[in-house]
Order: structure tokens, then C-alpha cells, then sequence
């Protein structure tokens, strides 16, 4: 109950005066006595009653030197945590409903010992740090919260605690679901380049991908075969272009998670796309998945 009403006071302190993401003096860390060091606490000023009444200086003498070595573990406990540093990586992207962690890189954790990072323990150069779904509600740049990281080294009989920030991260639009391509003609009103004289050389099996206006819908209804039309001498292009600055002139939020949909779709069934957005142009060809979802969530 105390360490809470404390680490309650000690964030909101934190939060107005200091603002970092690494450990750059003791004078941030706040610390408290365990629940041993509070035992602890309480023998040694029973013993040095004791050693008193006895009259015993070598009983005097241990106890002196213990207490010597409670009030050392604050400054080695204090000085375990000195020039560890929180940093997500830069341009980080979160998508919300697909990404369900964010990574956090930990640096300077060598020599460092009992170490803890949201009550679990250090034992690799990055966390994971879980998100739940409605964690955050607009899109944008957004800091992450604080992370609380404590040091109970070297006895557990002092903790030592502070709050850091490890930085911002760029949240896309929540993607609308997006699961066939007829979807996507249905939302963005896209139409596929058509032969006047509607000539193919083959058919193929039919795939997910493909567009709608390739499927021979007449042999579909006679003989409920879903085939593609395939052209050997001129390639179908299937490639789907999407103008964002069109799009979102009305219904701004629902189309940009149409549009974040659709880059994801795409992206997962390796079909080519181009982003027309903010005067910008993104497409698969140059690798701009993420490029054009950080454009997403500043648009």
C-alpha cells in the first residue's frame, strides 16, 4: 500500500520534471526498503538497543557495520540503473488490430544485475512491450506511456525505481477488413483495363488476387468454373492505384482505413499498388509499404 501511494506521488513528480528516455543521474531514482529491508530496519534498532543495554561494543560494532551496508545497497542499487536507455527504433509503425506489441530497444544492460522492466526481468537487448487493442485511440504520432524500470541489486533489500520514455511511434489508421478484390473495385471504384475485342489466349486457375473483370463471368454461369483469362503476347496489368487525396476528401477517417486495408491486402497477396497521398507517391515497386502507412496516419 505504501509503495503504491508512493510510486503514484513519485510519477506525477517524474512526469513534470523530468521527460527522458535514459538514466542519466541517481538524482532521478527514487528508492524505498523492501519488505526485507524493512525487517531488516526494524533488527538493527532492536540490536542497537539490545547491544546498548548490554553494554557490548562488538555486538555494537556489527550492527553499525550492517547498518553501513543497508545505506550502501541504495546507492549501488541507484547506480545499477545509471545509463540504461529506452528507445524505440525510428519511423516505427503500429497498425492497430494487426501489431499487438511494440519493440523497445534496451541499451548499456551490460554489468547491470536484477533488473526489472514492467516486473519482468532484463534478459535481452529488447522488450516487448504489449499493447491491447484499444490502446490507442487516434491516429498519428504518438508518445508511448511511461516505463516503469526498477533495480533491486544488490540484496533486494532496497528498490529502486523510475519512469522513462522510450519515445514515439507513428499509429496507421485501424485497416478496414479487406478480403477479396471485389472489395476493393467496391471501395475505391477501381475498374481493370478491358480488350475491346476481348481476346485471351488461355484460361488459369482462378486466385484470390486476381481482379474481377479478368474472370470469365459467362463460362462461370454456365458451368460455375471460376477461370482467368490469361493473354501469353500483352500482359494484364493488375495493378491497383489508389488516390488518396481523392478519396479523402469526404469520409476522411473510414477512407483511410479503406486505403490501410487495401496496402495490406495487397502487401499479403503480393499484388502491386501505388499511393497517390499528400502530394507524395508511394508503390510497392520502390518499397514504400511503410513509407505510405506513416503518410496514413499523418494525412
Amino acid at each position: 500500500m505504501l509503495n503504491n501511494f508512493a510510486e503514484h506521488l513519485s510519477k506525477k513528480f517524474n512526469i513534470r520534471k523530468y521527460k527522458l528516455n535514459s538514466v542519466k543521474s541517481i538524482r532521478q531514482i527514487y528508492a524505498l526498503p523492501t519488505r526485507f529491508g524493512i525487517y531488516l530496519g526494524f533488527a538493527l534498532i532492536g540490536g542497537v538497543a539490545l547491544s546498548s543495554r548490554l553494554e557490548n561494543n562488538f555486538l555494537l560494532l556489527m550492527l553499525l557495520f550492517q547498518m553501513a551496508i543497508f545505506f550502501l545497497s541504495i546507492i549501488w542499487s541507484a547506480n545499477n540503473l545509471k545509463g540504461i536507455t529506452l528507445k524505440i527504433k525510428d519511423d516505427s509503425i503500429f497498425i492497430p488490430s494487426v501489431h499487438h506489441h511494440i519493440p523497445i530497444g534496451i541499451i548499456n544492460t551490460d554489468q547491470k544485475f536484477n533488473i526489472l522492466i514492467n516486473k519482468q526481468e532484463i534478459k535481452k537487448r529488447e522488450i516487448k512491450l504489449t499493447v491491447y487493442d484499444n490502446h490507442f485511440k487516434k491516429r498519428g504520432k504518438v508518445e508511448v506511456s511511461a516505463i516503469k524500470i526498477e533495480s533491486f541489486f544488490p540484496f533486494s533489500i532496497v528498490r529502486c525505481w523510475l519512469w522513462l520514455w522510450p519515445g514515439s511511434i507513428y499509429v496507421a489508421p485501424r485497416p478496414y477488413p479487406i478480403k477479396t478484390m471485389s472489395d476493393i473495385e467496391k471501395f475505391l471504384k477501381l475498374h481493370a483495363k478491358k480488350n475491346n475485342d476481348d481476346s485471351f489466349d488461355h484460361y488459369r486457375k482462378y486466385l484470390d488476387q486476381d481482379l474481377p473483370s479478368m474472370v470469365d463471368w459467362k463460362r462461370y454461369a454456365s458451368k460455375k468454373i471460376k477461370v482467368t483469362k490469361v493473354s501469353d503476347n500483352k500482359k494484364i496489368e493488375q495493378k491497383i492505384k489508389i488516390d488518396g487525396d481523392v478519396l479523402i476528401r469526404k469520409q476522411k477517417e473510414l477512407m483511410l482505413s479503406i486505403i490501410c486495408g487495401v496496402l495490406l491486402f495487397c502487401q499479403s497477396k503480393k499484388i502491386d499498388w501505388q499511393l497517390s497521398l499528400r502530394k507524395k507517391t508511394f508503390s510497392s515497386e520502390k518499397k514504400d509499404f511503410n513509407a505510405a502507412i506513416k503518410s496514413l496516419s499523418l494525412a
